[in-house]
């Protein structure tokens, strides 16, 4: 019967009224206790926005945005299927086949990740099907991957060659302080502990090294227009949500200095979905590019790129 019930309220047949805890009516949540990054107590967090069925709460101590209640682990990545994979390598196949289109989507995140370390060792954690592998490869670094879906890494170690191992950071075969970088692109969003997530990557990077990363950024242009509308919104997929502040209080606090930090990205589209009445939608590339210097001097780019040192 509670299958058929979370079958209805996922189908939007049946919407869900009164008090009883999430938890206890659908079996594929759980409750966090406190926040992930400063262990405030999670009770006293207000919900700031709804969206799927799941609230996403503000952290009262240090601001952090995350899921809570949350889908548990094995239904957050149970839905990455063979499908999904097949579905995800059609759509990158255009420039993943074409060597000279794959490294320049990925030459500006070298670019930024080299104007601290030129090459050594490299882990790409959770390297999907191995493009930025491939990419960094050609500049010289010495590339590993870990990923967690067994169908995503062997697809990543045909495409690169290289050394790609199924599992998460904790798993991995490799002695502490063995990398000169760890990447974590569109990651960290999806772990159920970014904080024990950064930890790992600490101790495989060497004093001195790199972690780089992307994230979506919730102190963005598009977040503040849209709310829960940005399609970067999706609590049962993305259960924490960042901003420069935090972010810069997560690597702190496991041991990273800040080397770069900046956000990319102020779509058209966001305005025209904020502008809704088609006869408006003509305004969304001049509001977009009016605002684009603002979106770069104050960090409301729709997306979080830092590079960090260990120190």
């Amino acid at each position: 019967m509670r299958d058929l019930v979370v079958g209805l309220v996922d189908a939007g047949a049946l919407d869900v009224v009164g008090y009883a805890p999430l938890v206890e009516v659908d079996p594929r949540y759980e409750t966090v206790p406190y926040c992930d990054l400063c262990h405030a107590p999670s009770n006293e967090h207000p919900i700031a926005f709804w969206k799927y069925n799941t609230p996403v709460v503000r952290c009262t101590g240090c601001g952090l945005l995350y899921s809570n209640p949350r889908w548990r682990a094995e239904h957050l990545f149970g839905r990455y299927t063979p499908e999904f994979w097949q579905q995800y390598a059609d759509g990158v196949r255009s420039t993943a086949t074409d060597r000279a289109a794959n490294q320049a989507r990925w030459d500006p995140y070298l670019d930024t990740l080299e104007s601290a370390r030129a090459n050594g060792r490299l882990l790409d954690a959770g390297c999907a099907t191995g493009e930025f592998l491939s990419a960094a490869r050609v500049r010289g670094w010495e590339v590993y991957g870990v990923e967690p879906s067994p169908i995503a890494s062997k697809m990543a170690e045909q495409a690169t060659g290289g050394r790609i191992y199924t599992g998460t950071l904790d798993t991995v075969p490799f002695a502490d302080g063995w990398f000169d970088a760890v990447t974590l692109w569109d990651v960290i969003e999806h772990v159920q502990s970014p904080s024990a997530y950064i930890a790992q990557v600490a101790r495989l990077v060497r004093q001195g090294g790199m972690v780089a990363l992307t994230t979506p950024n919730i102190r963005s242009i598009a977040y503040r227009l849209l709310g829960a509308r940005w399609h970067a919104v999706g609590p049962n997929d993305h259960i924490y949500y960042f901003s420069p502040r935090t972010m810069q209080r997560l690597l702190a606090l496991n041991g990273f200095n800040i080397h770069v930090l900046h956000t990319a990205g102020n779509k058209p589209e966001t305005w025209e979905k904020w502008l809704r009445l088609p006869v408006l939608r003509w305004l969304a590339a001049p509001m977009s590019n009016l605002t684009q210097p603002l979106a770069r001097r104050f960090l409301w780019g729709d997306e979080l790129y830092v590079v960090g040192r260990r120190a």
